[in-house]
């Protein structure tokens, strides 16, 4: 019995060594882990970067558009806008999901006589300065439209910044013919975002050439 008790203890003995050499052998493979958090970490920094301008703001009016003929599946948005923080701003982008997707494009006229767009990465806007986006000029291509636009209709744009926050505005819809939003009380000050005036207007859409 003597002797089976002192094989039962160094079995304890044993298991207990073990224990400590496993546990320690556990530890050192943690220290050896790069430290999670600080991964995460570096993963969403970026993200700080692409954050507004506290001040940084943008005066959008007069967003209008105007009806698509047809089956077309383009379209296009015009407006003005005015940086009003104490720096030069940028449009950089726009989204809506009545699009595939969304460019900002100018409009030039070569000496024959033909309309061509071409793509802009940005357009910059000035401090205090209007930069207006109109018919034969720069506009908001919309390309793959998933419904045809039709006089009356409205739908919501998203407006990207390079400087100051996101803006959601609402584009009303104006008749194929339409030359722009009317003047509201005929005082010269362009209508809120969104809120335009439907009636007909004058002039055409000059042809694009793509």
């Amino acid at each position: 019995m003597r002797y089976g008790g002192q094989v039962m203890a160094r079995a304890r003995k044993g298991v207990a060594i073990g224990a400590g050499v496993l546990g320690a052998i556990g530890i050192l493979a943690l220290m050896a882990l790069p430290p999670v958090t600080t991964a995460v970490a570096q993963s969403i920094e970026p993200e700080r970067t692409r954050e507004a301008t506290p001040g940084a703001s943008v005066q959008v009016q007069g967003v209008w558009a105007r009806a698509t003929p047809g089956r077309s599946k383009l379209g296009a948005v015009y407006l003005t806008l005015t940086a009003r923080g104490s720096e030069d701003d940028a449009l950089v982008g726009a989204a809506t999901p009545l699009a595939e997707r969304v460019e900002l494009h100018t409009t030039r006229r070569t000496p024959e006589g033909i309309y061509q767009m071409r793509r802009l990465p940005e357009v910059s806007l000035p401090v205090r300065e209007a930069v207006a986006f109109k018919p034969g000029g720069m506009h908001v291509m919309l390309i793959g439209l998933k419904r045809r636009l039709a006089a009356g209709d409205r739908f919501s744009l998203r407006l990207t910044f390079k400087r100051a926050p996101s803006q959601d505005v609402t584009v009303a819809v104006l008749p194929l013919s339409a030359s722009g939003p009317k003047p509201k009380g005929g005082s010269g000050t362009m209508v809120e975002p969104g809120m335009v005036d439907q009636e007909r207007g004058s002039g055409m859409m000059p042809r694009h050439k793509h």
